[in-house]
């Protein structure tokens, strides 16, 4: 084994025992208790604010929940401007199926074998 070669066999088994520890619901749990602990803490103590609006209480949560909804707002949005439906090339072109051979165009996936077996 060279220099440059590590030997990462002891970190792959530990890694996912760590995260079987930590499911879904623990996660979650943690947090909403870390965000509610950071709450508390910008209520209670004084953040030195450089402008007039950081003064509002809770104003940083509020703001990045604000900028975490619009983008996800122009994200479902931007999904209707550049979508295209699933034959938008072929039928675009009056070509359905082009550039398969014609024996493949009619074959039947077989049990257990994934619909996008055409060969090529």
């Amino acid at each position: 084994m060279s220099k440059n070669d590590v030997d990462r066999s002891s970190i792959g088994p530990k890694i996912p025992t760590a995260l079987k520890q930590w499911d879904g619901a623990k996660l979650l749990r943690a947090l909403w208790i870390s965000c509610a602990v950071l709450a508390v803490a910008g209520l209670v103590f004084d953040m030195h604010p450089h402008f007039g609006y950081e003064k509002i209480p809770l104003f940083h949560a509020l703001f990045g929940f604000a900028a975490f909804a619009v983008i996800v707002a122009l994200g479902a949005a931007l999904r209707f401007v550049v979508s295209r439906p699933e034959n938008y090339y072929e039928a675009r072109n009056g070509t359905e199926g082009a550039g398969l051979p014609e024996a493949d165009l009619d074959i039947e996936p077989e049990a257990g074998q994934p619909e996008d077996h055409l060969r090529v």
